[in-house]
Parts: structure tokens; sequence; C-alpha cells
């Protein structure tokens, strides 16, 4: 029997990597040791999303875009949150992706 050498098979095998923290049955759990600075999330980790996590209007995946800003910057979250209150998820979303937007629209044109 030969090897399934299709892309979705090579695609399934990178995710698997990916999901499992394991390559080629080598651990690498070494990299959970550095994730004290970051809460509960592991650098270089991978979870698996399916399209219906990400937001065609915004542009991006908006959990993992909180779960990043919280883990990376939380003292700047708390105020964002204390100006903007219940609002802040949503405000601030829609701004990174307008700000997003019109990076991308500034390269067009030059």
């Amino acid at each position: 029997m030969s090897p399934d050498i299709s892309e979705r098979s090579f695609e399934e095998a990178i995710v698997n990597t990916l999901v499992s923290g394991k390559a080629d049955g080598v651990s690498t759990d070494h990299i959970a040791d550095a994730a004290s600075t970051y809460g509960r999330f592991i650098p270089g980790g991978y979870h698996r999303r399916t399209s219906a996590d990400y937001n065609r209007d915004l542009c991006l995946i908006p959990q993992d875009t909180l779960d990043f800003i919280l883990a990376t910057q939380p003292q700047e979250w708390s105020r964002l949150k204390e100006y903007y209150g219940a609002d802040v998820k949503k405000r601030f979303l829609q701004r990174l992706s307008h700000e997003n937007r019109a990076a991308w629209d500034a390269r067009r044109v030059a």
C-alpha cells in the first residue's frame, strides 16, 4: 500500500502536528515552559479554527484577537474597558478592522 501523498493528507499532518505539539513523535512540551508570562496561552501554540470563527465584516477572528490582546496587554485593556465599558470589545474590534483596512488601502495606492 503506497502512502497518501495528497495535499489534503499533507494539510492534516501539519494541523495534527501543530495541535498535538509533537513533530514526528518528538515532544515539544518545552514550549509550555515559556507560557507563564502569557497566561494560559502557549507561544507558538495552535488552535484549530473553522470558517464560522472568522468575521467577514471585520476581516479577522474576533476571539483570537481579543485573546491575544488580553494575554499581552492586560493593563491597556483594563484602561480601554474603564473608558468604553460594556461596549469595549465591539468598539476595539471595529477600530482595529478600520485601521487595518486603511493601512491596506494606503499600500495599494502607493
